[in-house]
């Protein structure tokens, strides 16, 4: 399943944006040279496509129902260093209560 979700977030950002599986249930996107608004603009693409996403994940997989939760976070604006801007990320997903 991750890697199909892989392939579906793939086809949403450009070759030089990275995607990789963050922990058991989260995957990270990380958009280098990206500014909020940029970032913005992936986040409302990957919204829109949220029901071609559900549908692919209920045909392959009839057992998992598909949450989407997104946190984000700006490199500098946000945190000085990675390991700032992890914490920053993983504190505004817990707020979201996923």
């Amino acid at each position: 399943m991750y890697r199909e979700l892989g392939r579906f977030l793939r086809g949403l950002i450009r070759d030089a944006d990275y995607i990789g599986k963050y922990s058991d249930n989260e995957i990270g996107v990380i958009l280098p040279e990206t500014n909020s608004s940029g970032a913005n603009i992936v986040l409302n693409r990957v919204h829109e496509s949220t029901g071609r996403l559900r549908k692919t994940v209920s045909d392959n997989w009839d057992e998992i129902v598909p949450e989407l939760a997104i946190a984000m976070a700006n490199f500098p604006k946000d945190a000085g260093n990675l390991e700032e801007l992890v914490n920053i990320i993983d504190s505004r997903y817990k707020a979201l209560g996923a």
